[in-house]
């Protein structure tokens, strides 16, 4: 978090804190030719063009194999806004809020994660009262909605039908208000890996096949009305039901199929699919050196390799470093050849400590509102992304180096949803970097409530994270004025935790002492209303692990694999409080005791974090003995805070201090 930001970042927080803004998406229909659907602004799919090679167990198509097609898509072309039938000679399926991925089976296939994601033909499709619909999927557990793979007609109608995964169950099924009997394969398929299904109709009987197999035949009656709509791939009409997983190969015949008349695919082995992210990071710090424009890019407040070393002493697994994008982005998506030079030697520095590395764009507010408030500055973000992710990779293989695609994303047009524009921005990098570990966030300030919103993708190397610093009046303490728009929260202390209305009482007086007295009853009542803590209960041990169990419940309504990382959180130290605002702060071991309960809590739900920040604002280090932005000296006897330390679950490599001197003003405070 840029902290100089907080009014701005913290006050749009505060309006999205319990409405998300989606919804008023742009529908984009383009023509264009099959064989080239290139990367633009107004394509409102993910791209990535590198192609890799076809996946290994892939044949070439036997056009055999659609004999009595109707219609059909392989849904590889791996760019673009549309995909093309497989004859290449029909219509073509508008995609909307998807995302292309590399796949090791299918080369490309089309990702339909975000909520509202499909595709739409047009043209009518007459399946009739004999017919085979067959397709490859892969869906990760769920607990949420039906998941359709196709449908057609209106929703209850004689004519509607869909193919679909069952929300309660997660069995393949064949639902048609039309039909009746058992139209329940009773084979559950959300297990993340890839399935063949398919299933057959001819007249009263009904067979449903799996990986080859026939699994069910039941009887049937009744039959499926003609109708006049188009076909909808991913989703029942109007993008409700999304199938949140992966497709391929769609196929739809008017004749009753055996699995070998479809597919020559033999379903791949779980080893393609990888259950934990590729790089273990369990409990790492930040550090908070941005690039500001438009001073030149310098050696003067860059880490050192006392510093790396000083890190990983302290016990820590992996450093975060952030880069400003705006430093390293031409006007047109492509790198600043000029000022790589800093990130190589950032990021090198980390390396050759033997430490994981995360790189993380961590953009100012300006830059946020210009690339994420509309799709055409969007597209020129994500070509940006492409290259970026290009020159990460060829310099830093995935066993090194991690990519944090992006923190708070602030003020991102309320017309485009944060989780489509994060899914196509995740997906276009992973087209770039099939193996690095990619991590994501949640809207707005990225906070914990903005995290559960999120549909999450079916990607297992790729992080969903949040920040937290709550509850704010104790995390920023001090620094409350900026989200609050007043002068007075700097004086209030130093607030306690944990907290209650009683404890608030015993010492309203203490921290209202040296706020002035026009301002002594809004201070009151902010102290009150913090006594008296939110919706989870009073701010103490308890809070904490229930908003981490919060987190875990939106874990396990997603199937329970989703990785989650906090990637910021911390307290503002009394010593800076001084320095900084002239207010007292908080005392130390309620800070101790603030992040020791919320490591804890995170640990307790498998939660991964990394603290904000190292020898910054929010400093691990001992805030009175730490030079500013400075390297260690070689005798680090107290700079190191090992009473936080020891919070964070971490050793002392070094002699803690016994006696903390006066507080002095550092040369070169900001």
């Amino acid at each position: 978090m840029h902290h100089r930001r907080a009014t701005t970042l913290f006050r749009q927080e505060e309006r999205n804190n319990t409405v998300n803004c989606p919804a008023a998406y742009i529908v984009i229909i383009l023509a264009f030719l099959c064989a080239g659907c290139p990367s633009s602004p107004e394509n409102d799919t993910a791209t990535g063009d590198n192609r890799p090679p076809a996946g290994r167990n892939v044949p070439t198509q036997d056009s055999k194999l659609l004999d009595d097609l109707i219609i059909g898509f392989d849904l590889n072309e791996g760019q673009g806004a549309a995909a093309c039938d497989v004859k290449k000679t029909g219509p073509k399926a508008l995609l909307k809020h998807t995302v292309w991925l590399n796949d090791k089976t299918f080369g490309k296939v089309l990702d339909f994660s975000t909520a509202t994601s499909h595709a739409t033909l047009e043209k009518s499709v007459a399946v009739g009262k004999t017919f085979t619909i067959a397709a490859w999927m892969k869906a990760p557990p769920r607990q949420v909605d039906h998941r359709v793979i196709a449908s057609q007609g209106k929703s209850g109608a004689e004519d509607y039908w869909d193919v679909r995964l069952d929300r309660s169950t997660g069995r393949f099924v064949f639902h048609a208000p039309g039909l009746t009997g058992n139209s329940d394969s009773g084979h559950r398929l959300d297990d993340g890996l890839w399935h063949h299904v398919m299933v057959t109709l001819a007249p009263g009987t009904m067979q449903f096949y799996v990986d080859g197999k026939l699994v069910k035949e039941t009887q049937v009656t009744g039959e499926i009305a003609a109708s006049a709509a188009g076909l909808t791939i991913g989703a029942a009409p109007g993008g409700r039901h999304s199938f949140d997983g992966s497709l391929a190969r769609l196929r739809i015949f008017n004749a009753v199929k055996r699995p070998g008349d479809v597919t020559l695919i033999k379903p791949p082995g779980l080893a393609n699919e990888p259950s934990a992210p590729r790089l273990d990071m369990k409990r790492g710090i930040s550090i908070d050196r941005t690039q500001p424009e438009p001073r030149r890019l310098s050696t003067d407040r860059m880490i050192t390799a006392a510093d790396i070393k000083l890190i990983k002493a302290m016990g820590f697994d992996h450093v975060k470093v952030l880069f400003t994008p705006s430093r390293f982005m031409t006007t047109d998506g492509g790198l600043n050849k000029d000022n790589l030079w800093y990130v190589e030697r950032v990021v090198s520095r980390v390396l050759n400590q033997g430490m994981l590395c995360v790189i993380c764009i961590h953009p100012r507010l300006p830059f946020k509102e210009k690339y994420l408030g509309s799709l055409e500055q969007f597209g020129v973000l994500l070509r940006f992304y492409e290259n970026f992710a290009r020159y990460i990779a060829r310099n830093w293989s995935a066993d090194k180096v991690a990519f944090q695609l992006m923190t708070e994303p602030g003020r991102n047009s309320p017309e485009l949803d944060w989780t489509y524009l994060a899914d196509r921005m995740w997906g276009t990098v992973r087209n770039i970097m099939p193996d690095h570990t990619l991590i994501t966030s949640g809207d707005k300030a990225g906070n914990i409530l903005q995290l559960q919103k999120m549909s999450p993708a079916t990607d297992p190397n790729l992080v969903y994270s949040f920040t937290t610093y709550e509850p704010y009046p104790f995390g920023f303490n001090n620094m409350m004025g900026a989200r609050a728009g007043n002068t007075w929260w700097k004086r209030v202390g130093p607030i306690p935790y944990p907290a209650s209305p009683s404890i608030i009482a015993s010492q309203m007086d203490a921290l209202l002492k040296n706020v002035p007295a026009a301002d002594r009853k809004a201070a009151r009542k902010a102290m009150l209303a913090y006594g008296r803590g939110d919706a989870l209960g009073r701010y103490n041990r308890d809070w904490h692990f229930a908003r981490a169990r919060a987190i875990d419940r939106w874990r396990k309504k997603y199937g329970g694999t989703i990785h989650v990382q906090c990637v910021e959180f911390g307290c503002l130290d009394a010593v800076v409080a001084r320095q900084r605002h002239g207010g007292p702060g908080v005392l130390a071991a309620d800070r101790q005791a603030y992040i020791r309960d919320m490591r804890e809590s995170f640990e307790a739900f498998d939660i991964a974090w990394t603290y904000w920040s190292y020898n910054e604002t929010f400093t691990v280090l001992n805030p009175v003995n730490r030079r500013l932005l400075k390297p260690p000296d070689a005798d680090t006897d107290g700079i190191v805070d090992a009473d936080l330390l020891d919070a964070l679950g971490l050793g002392c490599p070094v002699k803690p201090i016994q006696a903390q001197p006066p507080v002095h003003k550092e040369q070169g405070q900001p």
